[in-house]
């Protein structure tokens, strides 16, 4: 897991405590124990907050030199005994080179190269493994998120695999996409008919953010925008599960009757509604996430013609 993802899953595990949910289980936190006074949820949700703050100051001070590695840390690159994931081995290259201050070295600039060389290939939105990959010890592995229970593929390297790629480490950095002062407009967000198919509710309920957070994890490789937590309101306002009071967005009476419940919170900035999306509500909106796209594209068009 990377420094990344931990902190994002303390920020899930805070957010949940704050909101009386045990995070292992799903389950609610009797009242009268410690964690459901009100003061330590505000603190609990204070601390969710400060995280999230600096994961995204962190986000945006990143290094700005290229990437690049020396022969003494190409040197120092040691394969594993055991089969990795691509994270693992990006990790392991990232953390040989970190005294460069460099950009980090990207996992797709591995699974693209290993595109190009007919080692993986790409279909229906995800990488398959072909005969010479396989003969090289590159495989394609489901595995199911203990989280969420969703199944995934991880692309993972055998020991004689993984010195291929460091053996060829040189040339996998010099075909990567150049940068530029400007960076090339991403494409707009897609989902795929099998990526659609990965997509399942969580087992507990859960916010808007994290229900597109989960579309945004299954849709990474395909490069483009976000999908934006805006748009499932915007739809959900569009058909009334939501309404506007007050100037906040709420369940409706049938928003209320699908899964979807609004309540009041504090934080350090006072009080606002949060709306909870039961699985069953989550279900709903995945079910009908085209209509869903097609109301923001929609949207978009009549911006465009202001």
């Amino acid at each position: 897991m990377t420094e990344q993802e931990t902190v994002q899953r303390a920020i899930d595990y805070l957010t949940k405590l704050a909101s009386g949910i045990n995070p292992l289980n799903g389950a609610e936190i009797p009242q009268g124990e410690t964690l459901r006074e009100p003061r330590i949820s505000r603190c609990l949700e204070y601390a969710a907050g400060k995280l999230g703050s600096l994961m995204e100051y962190r986000e945006n001070s990143r290094p700005t030199k290229d990437f690049y590695i020396l022969d003494v840390q190409l040197e120092a690159l040691e394969t594993a005994k055991v089969s990795v994931t691509t994270t693992q081995l990006v990790e392991k290259i990232n953390r040989v080179t970190e005294e460069n201050e460099t950009k980090k070295f990207q996992a797709r600039w591995l699974l693209d190269w290993l595109t190009a060389q007919s080692l993986l290939e790409l279909r229906d939105g995800r990488r398959y493994t072909t005969e010479a990959g396989k003969l090289l010890g590159i495989t394609v592995e489901p595995y199911t998120n203990p989280v969420t229970q969703i199944v995934a593929y991880s692309v993972r390297f055998t020991t004689e695999a993984q010195q291929f790629v460091f053996d060829n480490l040189a040339e996998i950095v010099r075909s990567r996409p150049q940068s530029s002062s400007k960076s090339p407009r991403k494409p707009a967000f897609y989902i795929t008919e099998l990526q659609k198919g990965q997509l399942s509710p969580l087992s507990q309920s859960c916010s808007v953010s994290q229900l597109a957070a989960e579309i945004n994890r299954v849709t990474e490789e395909n490069g483009t925008l976000k999908f934006k937590p805006a748009w499932i309101n915007s739809w959900l306002l569009q058909i009334g599960m939501l309404e506007i009071r007050d100037g906040d967005k709420i369940a409706s009476p049938s928003g209320n009757a699908l899964g979807i419940s609004s309540s009041e919170r504090t934080n350090e900035r006072g009080t606002y509604i949060a709306n909870s999306y039961s699985p069953e509500a989550q279900s709903f909106i995945l079910d009908n996430l085209d209509a869903v796209l097609a109301c923001a594209a929609e949207q978009d068009e009549q911006t465009s013609r202001v």
